[in-house]
């Protein structure tokens, strides 16, 4: 089965909604999960910049879109000045690299919703297929395992 990265922003909000999915997927679906929550104390012996940048090149990539993910994934200069939210917005500009090489075609890359009105923030180069957190999760599992529809 594809290791699966999941690419989000850190937040009070979210934050604990993603890490519930990659436990989920993780435990109860033996998904191999890449997840930043996963990696041991004191981060990894790469550094955090190489990992994201080792990490976004998985089989597979899940985007939990968000507001703040888009403006990282736009790479809007007053986020850029802040201090949080830096590897974050490192993966969403390799991500978008590798989006835009891809054409569009992008069969590794799925955005998951954890509420239906983040819609409005999903890129034109991968709204597609999109998968809103819990209701489309055996979806989202199927997708994984490349099983057919």
């Amino acid at each position: 089965m594809a290791q699966v990265f999941i690419s989000y922003t850190w937040d009070g909000k979210s934050a604990p909604r993603v890490h519930e999915l990659a436990e989920k997927l993780e435990r109860e679906d033996g998904v191999e999960i890449v997840f930043d929550r996963f990696v041991k104390d004191g981060g990894p012996d790469e550094g955090w910049t190489r990992w994201c940048e080792k990490q976004v090149e998985s089989d597979k990539v899940l985007i939990v879109m968000t507001e703040a993910y888009r403006k990282r994934y736009e790479a809007e200069p007053a986020l850029q000045e802040l201090e949080s939210g830096v590897y974050s917005t490192f993966e969403a500009h390799i991500l978008r690299r590798r989006i835009a090489k891809a054409r569009g075609n992008v069969p590794f890359c799925r955005v998951v919703l954890l509420d239906p009105a983040d819609q409005r923030y999903i890129p034109d180069l991968i709204d597609q297929t999109h998968f809103l957190y819990p209701d489309r999760y055996h979806e989202m599992v199927g997708w994984i395992r490349d099983e057919a529809r």
